[in-house]
């Protein structure tokens, strides 16, 4: 248990619930090759090297058992190690982040299997969940001492849009003179695109937005949706998909910050109305002069104070906070609830 605590001398001794180092070496991958790290520096091979040694290939848990159609390992944890309950949002954003690495991967081995079972855990509604596979019996909730009333694992949106762009990685590179992934994977990808197509729409909500399970919230759902679904609007314009990603895109404008950024409080999840959009400003691009820390060294740093996650919604919150130090000091990752 030691290893789970976190101390200080404001707070004393707590319990942290997890940890996120495959997710955040993750992010961190695409971030740094998005700001123009050449892709064969020796800190993002090594990078892209620990994520693919980490890997899940068993042993069998019960997704695999209760679907044996699917392949049996392939995925990625939200932390170091979870081979029982590999993470579905985290594996799609390993894949992504190590294509952005190595645009030419998707025929490697790591790459086929981690999309094969990603593309195995499609549910039935066209969506995809955290964990599981039609996990969605609402009935579960009902049982006495299930005080979160998280015993379901329902398809979300953030998480269905992140696995789109996953398969429309796969179709625009079906042709590719290096890197072409299987063609048997090419054609699950077209089979899945059009029942998650369908999932995403039909949870856009009247005012344009889509809601965020894992990430807070509507400012990150809508904006992961019309992403993932941008590249499916229609050649003219005019088409549904068109028209639904038009209106993600006006959702966001309206809710833009003066100081040009947006932000989200964490109480839109169980808030009557929900308070879309509200909350300060979180570091962006338009922000970086305002909210970095410089250390005096060229090195900078954005200090986040409010939580960008959650685990339980409406029911409990937990989230990551990072407290910057200058240089010189060390850095603190405090865990409130």
């Amino acid at each position: 248990m030691e290893t789970w605590t976190l101390e200080d001398d404001t707070e004393g001794k707590r319990i942290q619930s997890t940890t996120s180092p495959i997710w955040d070496t993750a992010l961190m991958l695409e971030g740094l090759c998005g700001a123009g790290i050449p892709r064969d520096d020796d800190r993002l091979r090594r990078a892209a090297d620990w994520l693919k040694e980490r890997q899940l290939f068993g042993p069998l848990n019960d997704v695999a058992l209760y679907c044996p159609d699917m392949r049996t390992g392939g995925g990625w944890a939200f932390q170091y190690d979870n081979s029982w309950v590999p993470d579905i949002d985290d594996t799609t954003a390993v894949a992504l982040s190590l294509c952005t690495q190595d645009v030419g991967a998707l025929d490697k081995y790591w790459f086929v299997c981690a999309t094969e079972w990603v593309l195995g855990m499609q549910n039935k509604d066209g969506g995809w969940s955290s964990f599981d596979r039609d996990c969605d019996h609402e009935w579960l909730h009902k049982i006495p001492f299930n005080d979160m009333e998280n015993l379901t694992d329902p398809s979300t949106a953030d998480i269905t849009s992140r696995v789109l762009e996953l398969c429309t990685l796969i179709i625009r590179n079906a042709s590719a003179p290096q890197g072409r992934p299987p063609a048997n994977l090419v054609r699950r990808a077209q089979q899945a695109i059009p029942g998650a197509i369908r999932f995403i729409t039909s949870k856009q909500e009247a005012d344009g937005s889509w809601r965020a399970r894992w990430g807070v919230n509507y400012v990150l759902g809508t904006y992961l949706s019309i992403s993932a679904l941008a590249s499916y609007v229609e050649e003219d314009g005019r088409g549904p998909i068109a028209r639904i990603v038009r209106q993600g895109v006006l959702f966001l404008n309206k809710l833009q910050h003066d100081d040009g950024g947006w932000g989200e409080i964490v109480a839109s999840y169980d808030m009557p109305p929900p308070p879309k959009g509200h909350g300060p400003s979180l570091p962006s691009t338009w922000l970086v002069r305002e909210q970095t820390d410089l250390d005096g060294a060229g090195g900078a740093s954005w200090p986040e104070w409010h939580f960008t996650g959650v685990g339980f919604p409406g029911k409990r919150k937990h989230g990551k906070v990072m407290a910057v130090k200058p240089k010189g000091e060390d850095e603190k990752t405090i865990m409130q609830k």
